[in-house]
């Protein structure tokens, strides 16, 4: 009896087995892990995002030769530059002389897609150096290492590559014929005498222009920035590098007096072969220097420069617009 009762009980089991394979459905695979998502990634700018500089034509939608009115329709955000004769539409400066734009110029970095430059497309903190851009213009001139950046100039001028500073910021710029130009004119090519008195002197040609006057003459660059007026007014003065020349009439003692400064507030200095005095005068937005020299027994030569200083946001620093003046002084020539 107990074993009959074993018995049944196996069958019952054996039973109960068999129906539980026919009846369950069947046990779903054990699921996969998830993947882990994909980093994201920053769309790749679209091509027509990338501006075009051409040389001697213009960067982007702003091109040489446009007018104002051309400009504004190009649909860039317009405000007034740091000079009066500078719109900044969008990323862009544009730099006008009378009606149409002479020259623009912009930086890589607010450039998010870059410039493509000779068929190669550069953007900014990718190694980009403007020796590497160089690469993909015509007739390049070297590397000039500048006070507060690097310059590189290229094709007669018509294209000028800019790295400020020591992270090298890039700025690229196009210029038309007029500014090309000048820009390609050596440094201290200027030479000019007076057509009347035997007074002579040197000066930086891309820099400088130079007017006669009966007692000298008058060097003036362009436009380098502003003057702030902190009378509340708003009436910031355009601010050129002027450099004065004079030969005035009177002994160096009296120039020194009618300009009120004393001898003992004088550098030590030479000009035309003569002792001189050199004095020194300004605030962080204007800078003067005043050189006085005896010339004879009632004469005294003079030069004075008006520098616009760092404050002003010049366009040329403040170091270059020092060695011009420097340059005017220490080639000045002066024989009765």
């Amino acid at each position: 009896m107990h074993r009959l009762a074993n018995s049944c009980a196996a069958l019952v089991v054996l039973a109960l087995g068999c129906s539980s394979g026919a009846e369950n459905p069947k046990a779903a695979p054990p699921a996969r892990p998830e993947a882990a998502p994909a980093a994201s990634k920053t769309p790749a700018p679209a091509p027509s995002d990338v501006v075009e500089l051409v040389s001697g034509v213009g960067i982007g939608p702003v091109r040489v030769g446009m007018t104002r009115a051309e400009l504004d329709a190009a649909g860039l955000a317009t405000q007034p530059g740091a000079t009066s004769d500078a719109i900044v539409a969008g990323p862009y400066m544009a730099t006008f002389e009378g009606d149409r734009v002479a020259s623009v110029r912009v930086r890589l970095a607010d450039l998010p897609a870059g410039a493509r430059v000779g068929g190669a497309v550069f953007t900014a903190g990718s190694g980009t150096t403007i020796q590497t851009i160089a690469e993909k213009l015509p007739d390049c001139g070297p590397l000039s290492a500048n006070v507060g950046g690097d310059e590189i100039v290229c094709d007669g001028g018509k294209t000028q590559l800019l790295a400020a500073g020591p992270p090298g910021i890039v700025t690229l710029a196009v210029h038309g014929p007029a500014r090309a130009a000048k820009l390609v004119a050596p440094a201290g090519e200027g030479k000019w005498t007076h057509p009347q008195l035997p007074l002579s002197f040197s000066y930086d040609a891309r820099l400088l222009e130079v007017s006669p006057r009966p007692d000298g003459a008058v060097l003036k660059s362009e436009i380098l920035g502003k003057i702030e007026d902190r009378s509340g007014e708003g009436k910031d003065k355009p601010q050129p590098l002027v450099i004065t020349v004079a030969v005035r009439g009177v002994k160096r003692s009296e120039a020194l007096a009618t300009e009120k400064i004393a001898e003992k507030d004088c550098e030590s200095a030479s000009m035309a072969g003569q002792a001189a005095c050199l004095f020194r005068a300004g605030s962080h937005d204007m800078q003067q220097e005043q050189i006085f020299a005896e010339a004879g027994a009632n004469e005294t030569l003079q030069v004075t420069c008006d520098y616009l200083g760092d404050m002003g946001s010049p366009k040329v620093p403040f170091e270059e617009q020092l060695k011009a003046c420097r340059q005017v002084f220490e080639s000045l020539a002066y024989k009765r």
